[in-house]
């Protein structure tokens, strides 16, 4: 079975997200899940149907909890992501200890960032990934 990757983002850096996705699928590395398609398609999750909002968080963390790895695309300076952090962390408390990677400017902030792989360009991650598993 191929090894999945997790790609944690935030929903406003859409389509730093889809280029991630893009740039995994080219080397043939499949994602845990795929949650860009599912804004595509139906938005962002409303808090007032809080059984979809539930069921969506439920199939994001288990797909954290089984990827191979997780690649945190760390938001730009003033972009704030409502997920991002809590996929994070499940991947650090995830029995399975996934490979955390982490990409972009900002990356080195807080304490957290130590714990994962770091990486200044999304590119230098896909390049990781690629000898990974591509």
């Amino acid at each position: 079975m191929k090894k999945t990757v997790y790609i944690a983002g935030a929903s406003k850096e859409i389509e730093r997200a889809e280029w991630a996705r893009a740039s995994l699928a080219e080397h043939g590395i499949p994602i845990a899940y795929d949650w860009m398609a599912e804004i595509r398609k139906h938005g962002e999750a409303e808090i007032s149907d809080l059984i979809e909002t539930y069921q969506i968080a439920r199939r994001e963390i288990a797909a954290v909890c089984g990827a191979a790895a997780i690649w945190v695309l760390w938001p730009s300076t003033g972009i704030h992501s409502t997920g991002l952090h809590t996929e994070l962390g499940a991947a650090l408390a995830a029995p399975s200890h996934p490979l955390v990677l982490i990409s972009g400017p900002g990356a080195r902030r807080g304490p957290f960032w130590t714990l994962g792989k770091n990486f200044d360009t999304d590119a230098e991650a896909v390049r990781i990934l690629r000898g990974l598993y591509g």
